[in-house]
């Protein structure tokens, strides 16, 4: 399958409203594009799975599958990319261990799991992320990582769809 990322553009903080708005902006263009066919998939927040429905559309020609996805959801993870880079820029701003940043973002998007070993993988995936885009070395990937993520924690759900569809359309790399 190939995914597409699709900029939805949905400014809420609250993940039930800012679903409904990605699913509104996904059925509109499904229907100017006379797409019939989609895929469910799960998303966990709010101690609650939400579902959202994801265009699909096949190439007639070469029988390639096309996934319309959402900037701020990641394919096949069960939390939106808010959660991550919430957690991430909670941890390299504060004096915070990971523990502590992985119960903080357990309650502030109301999770029943998310782990410290989360923050951390999701930490060093970033920083090869911006290695790479960059080409930096040593300590400036994390003043980078810093300045990218800057209201990420006021507004999680607009920030994060906003900076990986910027780094998908700009180097056409997904962001987790």
């Amino acid at each position: 399958m190939i995914i597409s990322l699709v900029r939805c553009p949905a400014n809420s903080y609250l993940l039930k409203n800012w679903l409904n708005c990605v699913q509104d902006n996904l059925d509109k263009i499904a229907l100017n594009e006379e797409i019939h066919k989609f895929r469910e998939y799960k998303i966990v927040a709010d101690y609650t799975e939400h579902w959202i429905r994801i265009p699909i559309r096949v190439q007639e020609s070469t029988g390639d599958v096309h996934a319309l996805w959402p900037a701020g959801l990641l394919y096949r993870r069960k939390y939106p990319l808010a959660v991550y880079l919430y957690a991430v820029d909670l941890y390299i701003s504060t004096d915070l261990s990971m523990r502590k940043v992985a119960e903080a973002t357990r309650k502030e998007f109301g999770l029943e799991k998310f782990s410290h070993s989360t923050v951390s993988r999701t930490l060093k995936k970033l920083l090869n992320l911006i290695s790479t885009i960059y080409s930096v070395e040593n300590d400036l990937p994390l003043e980078l990582l810093r300045t990218l993520l800057t209201g990420v924690r006021e507004n999680p759900m607009y920030c994060s769809q906003k900076l990986a569809y910027d780094i998908f359309d700009k180097y056409h790399l997904t962001i987790l």
